[in-house]
């Protein structure tokens, strides 16, 4: 289980409410974790618990897909990747991609909290022709709807993605801004987790989480 993908759903059942999910919320805090059957049971009900209550919650993400539509994998985090001129996040309200580039692309602007130089546009999804990325602005930003055109994008590599179905280095010729339900978005997470409850319950032995 990716830590990664445990702590960035960590911080989301926090803003639930610390004190209702202890445990999980100490998984990883430390390199070695040793629960009892009966406070894996404990445990158990808190993902129970955070998973119903994160049902009707939307994560904001991306999902990549190569040059025929083929999805190879996604991310829920925030950082996309980022060089020394090019910085790409997820946010709520789309792609974040931040450059420092004078005069800055058709779009971009200036706002609060960026650096001088440094210009910003949102999009719901950026495209490769083979030659250049090409961004497709949110409504919010306005505009004619017609592609921007963008430079190299310095995207994380697979094994820093929140999921993949590929692995290597593969093409990216999009990539989609999306909301997906939490449950949904942390699957994976949730069922390892489940399980390994399920069978220290099973098993009537000890759970032990170790941190790599």
């Amino acid at each position: 289980m990716p830590r990664m993908q445990l702590e960035a759903l960590q911080q989301i059942v926090a803003e639930l409410g610390s004190v209702t999910y202890p445990l999980f919320l100490r998984l990883g805090g430390s390199p070695t974790t040793t629960l009892q059957p009966v406070v894996a049971r404990v445990l158990l009900k808190e993902i129970e618990k955070f998973t119903a209550a994160l049902a009707d919650q939307l994560i904001a993400g991306v999902r990549f897909f190569d040059d025929e539509g083929v999805e190879l994998g996604g991310l829920y985090r925030s950082e996309m990747g980022a060089s020394d001129t090019v910085r790409l996040e997820v946010t709520s309200e789309g792609i974040s991609v931040v450059l420092s580039q004078f005069p800055p692309p058709v779009g971009f602007r200036s706002r609060p909290g960026l650096k001088a130089g440094q210009y910003e546009c949102l999009f719901e999804r950026i495209t490769y022709n083979g030659k250049e990325y090409l961004g497709s602005r949110t409504a919010a930003m306005g505009g004619s709807g017609a592609a921007v055109p963008l430079p190299s994008l310095p995207l994380l590599p697979v094994t820093k993605w929140d999921f993949a179905r590929v692995s290597g280095k593969p093409a990216v010729w999009s990539i989609v801004w999306v909301r997906t339900p939490a449950p949904d978005a942390y699957r994976d997470v949730v069922h390892v987790l489940s399980s390994a409850c399920d069978e220290s319950l099973r098993l009537k032995a000890p759970l032990k989480f170790q941190r790599d």
